[in-house]
């Protein structure tokens, strides 16, 4: 038997994941005559999307037939184009698919999700001839972009939750802020007025200030959370180093040296820990923290309920009558 050389058997590797990979965009995208699944995926989506988005508008909902894509007259105008948050789900949603399977216990067909494909290889062929500097500014304005978002996410919640309560009766920390993002003048003159009766025009400066007051509180919280497991597992290992270093005098070094040394490299490790801590669970983190309000201000809420209560009328429940028992003969 003949063995071929290593240039035939590459190349006909090659040609069998040239293969697979043509039918595979061929299932997905199509071959020109009948469409893939990903095209119809597209289709049906941008297709609910003119409907919800017309029927809101008070216009009669289209119906975008044709299998070959969205025409001109049938498509949206520029005016109705995908926002950013569409184009998001439009992409989420394409990249997952099912399938029909038999499972081999029950017998049963069933449908399973499959992941069709990963962006993750599109995003790395994006970044392969991009200089470093211009990745982290890119990766940087991403980040800071998101943190904005979140801020104004939270400032209206805290807006929501506080429009009963006046600035004086938030406390120390978030009146300074009010003052220093309001300016002395406008928080004097509406520093005795609910939240949820200021101007209009003060409204956004209101909503952005509570929002960072907020995120800046979770990040306080966060920050304890994570330097606290962090110090208690660095903690434990200067423990098991001092116990340890003894027996550098076997190896004739000086302990006092060696623990200096090593210490300090723990001790480096705590702030790398600490830093990557904060930094992957900043943008995920759902604490509890909020906008601090007096403890007075806390408590009149409560009593103006309590009384409230006391005012309402209340029904006198029936008594049971009792049985009377009889007497045995």
């Amino acid at each position: 038997m003949q063995m071929e050389s290593w240039e035939d058997i590459l190349a006909a590797v090659q040609e069998v994941i040239d293969h697979t990979l043509t039918q595979r965009e061929a299932r997905l995208l199509g071959d020109g005559e009948t469409p893939g699944q990903v095209q119809r995926d597209i289709h049906q989506y941008l297709e609910r999307f003119a409907r919800r988005f017309r029927t809101q508008n008070g216009g009669e909902a289209p119906r975008l037939s044709g299998d070959e894509g969205l025409s001109e007259d049938e498509g949206l105008s520029e005016d109705e184009g995908l926002s950013e948050d569409d184009m998001v789900g439009l992409m989420l949603a394409i990249q997952q698919g099912s399938r029909t399977e038999f499972d081999a216990k029950t017998h049963r067909r069933q449908q399973v999700v499959i992941t069709r494909f990963q962006y993750i290889y599109r995003a790395a062929r994006e970044l392969e001839n991009r200089a470093a500097d211009e990745i982290t500014a890119a990766v940087l304005e991403h980040l800071q972009g998101a943190q904005e978002a979140i801020q104004w996410h939270l400032g209206e919640a805290e807006y929501m939750r506080l429009k009963g309560f006046t600035p004086a009766q938030l406390g120390p920390r978030a009146r300074r802020g009010l003052r220093r993002a309001l300016g002395d003048e406008a928080y004097t003159a509406h520093e005795n007025t609910p939240l949820g009766q200021f101007p209009a025009d003060l409204i956004d400066l209101l909503q952005f200030e509570l929002g960072r007051q907020a995120l800046t509180e979770r990040y306080r919280e966060l920050l304890l959370q994570v330097i606290s497991g962090a110090w208690v597992e660095y903690l434990t290992k200067i423990e098991a180093l001092r116990i340890s270093i003894g027996l550098e005098a076997f190896a004739q070094r000086d302990p006092l040296v060696q623990y200096k040394g090593k210490a300090h490299e723990l001790f480096q490790g705590l702030m790398r820990d600490i830093r990557a801590g904060v930094i992957s669970r900043m943008f995920t983190f759902q604490g509890g923290a909020t906008v601090e309000v007096e403890a007075s201000a806390r408590q009149a809420k409560p009593a103006a309920r309590e009384d409230e209560t006391a005012a309402a009328p209340t029904t006198k429940s029936k008594g049971r009558k009792k049985k009377r028992r009889r007497k045995r003969k």
